[in-house]
């Protein structure tokens, strides 16, 4: 043998007939074929040149198979490619990717098969994340030239919705309604977008929505509701909340719940209380004190609806609507009676404390006014406690205030002949001018002076002992609003008048 040999290497499919160009040549006597196809039989032949005689010598190797890459869905199990188990947060998945063996590590996540271009290199034990439900992650390994099968899982979202029905803030719940505010939390693959909520009202589908609050319409005072929610996520799981929820009592059943909101129900017609004469067209609220409820007729009243006076006189009647009750209060005697009947001291605390009672004509005008057996027939023995000729000075400067909270009617500065008033901190005086026309001007004035000039009131006028007090208006103001608009009932029943 020569000192030096030179060895030439061939290799080719097993399957094929010859050999091609040969690989290398050199004067190694080892070479590491490499780039070949896994899984496939290969033929190997070395040629080696170098006895002394120049000879060359031939050895060859057939039917040597490499291996195949391990992947594939069987390989799972064996470590070869390992899922971890997913974890969901914030409507997406994260899960590990490992392997027990050397090669590199690739994946891609989607919902069809994958394609080729797609793979990504990812470290032994590294997080994909940003899965979404019913999307499939899959995984091969690689030695840069051949692939494994690649192993496959498909993130599911099973858990439902955590939905909460919030407390009832104030003004949730009227007497015919119930709006609700809902909760609803999903981490896995979070809510859906469209038709996320449902909402039903005794087991009876009401409306569903992508809204977060509903209000449940047209219900009965007082009674008691199943309400129930539920909540949809985007993989189809449904969660719900159940709470039972009570109308509350229909607001002017009760003089406390006028009072507190006067602005929405003072003026408010009254619907289910005769109109017991003709020419009273309708019956308004026009005061509450927390215990009853004050009507007030709507328009004027005609000469032919008043009582007549103690000895049968008569109203004057200087047209139908322009009266005078001179000669009826004047032959009238019950002024005593004022300061022994509840009613009327009630309405007139200011002055009987500071005066008593009094014989002069003012105060038999007052009585007269007052006395509830004089204008019984306007309550016709139905719902209405009693019923007096007007309202009285101080039930007038407190119903205006109440609904004029920054511009308002007050009465005092007494005399021994009775009260003044004043208008917005003005000057005090026996009547006023100019009040506010609004939307309650039909229970305080009237821009209409053609019928009369203004309201009687059954108080004592501090001008003089002949002299009932009175408020009118002149017409003259621009119409304006003082307070914010509320919706109001259009029939409050009553409890108490």
């Amino acid at each position: 043998m020569a000192s030096t040999l030179t060895y030439t290497y061939y290799i080719k499919e097993h399957s094929t007939e010859s050999y091609g160009e040969e690989k290398v040549s050199n004067a190694n006597s080892s070479y590491t074929f490499s780039e070949l196809k896994q899984g496939t039989a290969y033929d190997i032949k070395v040629e080696v040149q170098g006895d002394l005689a120049g000879n060359k010598g031939t050895g060859e190797i057939t039917n040597q198979s490499t291996e195949t890459l391990p992947g594939g869905s069987s390989s799972t199990t064996s470590g070869a490619i390992t899922f971890g188990s997913p974890t969901l947060s914030g409507g997406t998945a994260r899960i590990t990717i490992s392997s027990n063996q050397s090669y590199t590590i690739e994946y891609q996540k989607g919902t069809a098969e994958p394609i080729e271009a797609n793979w990504t290199t990812i470290l032994n034990g590294g997080t994909v994340s940003g899965i979404n439900h019913g999307e499939t992650v899959y995984a091969r390994l690689t030695d840069g030239v051949n692939d494994g099968e690649y192993a496959s899982i498909t993130i599911t979202d099973g858990a439902v919705p955590t939905v909460t029905i919030a407390e009832s803030a104030e003004g949730d719940i009227t007497h015919e309604s119930i709006k609700v505010n809902v909760t609803a939390i999903d981490n896995e693959s979070g809510l859906a977008t469209s038709n996320t909520y449902k909402y039903y009202l005794n087991n009876s589908l009401k409306q569903t929505t992508t809204e977060k609050t509903y209000t449940f319409t047209g219900l009965t005072p007082e009674t008691s509701y199943s309400i129930k929610v539920e909540a949809y996520d985007k993989a189809g799981n449904v969660g719900s909340a159940t709470k039972s929820i009570s109308t509350i009592k229909k607001p002017g059943t009760d003089a406390g719940e006028i009072l507190k909101v006067a602005t929405e129900y003072y003026g408010t017609e009254v619907t289910n209380y005769t109109v017991p004469h003709a020419g009273v067209d309708k019956w308004r609220i026009f005061y509450a004190d927390g215990t009853n409820i004050y009507l007030i007729a709507d328009d004027y009243i005609t000469a032919a609806n008043t009582p007549n006076g103690q000895n049968g006189s008569k109203i004057y009647e200087n047209s139908t609507y322009r009266l005078s009750f001179d000669n009826v209060y004047k032959d009238y005697s019950g002024a005593s009676w004022i300061s022994s009947n509840s009613k009327g001291s009630k309405w007139l605390s200011q002055f009987l404390t500071s005066y008593g009672t009094s014989t002069y004509t003012n105060i038999r005008a007052v009585a007269y006014m007052m006395d509830t057996n004089v204008w019984s027939g306007y309550y016709a023995g139905e719902d209405a406690e009693y019923a007096m000729g007007g309202p009285t000075l101080e039930m007038f400067c407190a119903s205006y205030k109440d609904t004029h909270p920054s511009k308002y009617l007050e009465c005092g500065n007494l005399s021994s002949y009775g009260y003044n008033v004043r208008w917005n901190g003005g000057s005090w005086s026996f009547n006023q001018s100019g009040l506010v026309q609004d939307d309650f001007n039909s229970i305080y004035i009237k821009s209409d002076t053609s019928k009369a000039k203004g309201m009687w009131l059954a108080s004592p006028s501090a001008r003089t002992g002949s002299l009932s007090m009175y408020v009118y208006y002149l017409g003259s103001v621009v119409p304006r609003l003082l307070w914010p608009r509320r919706s109001r009932l259009s029939s409050p029943s009553l409890s108490k008048i």
